[in-house]
């Protein structure tokens, strides 16, 4: 299949590329939230994870893109107190939505 998607990401933010060179960027500096959840791909779940933006804008990836695990891994580098153990959360039970806040930034900030 030739529609391999793929995450990039560095000390500025990411960006996605899907399919034929469509691509969404989001810098780190405007992301205000970020979730996690499963998308019901019929047979099995597909797990999510979504940037929501102070322009509401929102890049939504999942544990199907090239690159995934990599950006899990960064993201505490990024995201002071962004939790890591929301998995089980999200995954169980299986065929629900099971949203979960990950990170929020503060009003402060």
């Amino acid at each position: 299949m030739s529609d391999i998607s793929r995450i990039h990401f560095d000390s500025q933010g990411l960006w996605t590329e899907t399919g034929v060179n469509l691509s969404e960027t989001m810098s780190w500096t405007k992301v205000k939230e970020i979730v996690a959840f499963k998308d019901d791909a019929f047979v099995y779940d597909i797990i999510c994870i979504e940037f929501q933006s102070s322009d509401k804008s929102v890049l939504k990836i999942d544990e199907e893109y090239e690159g995934y695990r990599e950006l899990l891994e960064y993201l505490p580098q990024v995201f002071a107190g962004i939790r890591t153990d929301w998995f089980s959360d999200v995954a169980f039970p299986a065929f629900e939505h099971c949203l979960t806040k990950l990170w929020v930034k503060n009003k402060i900030d």
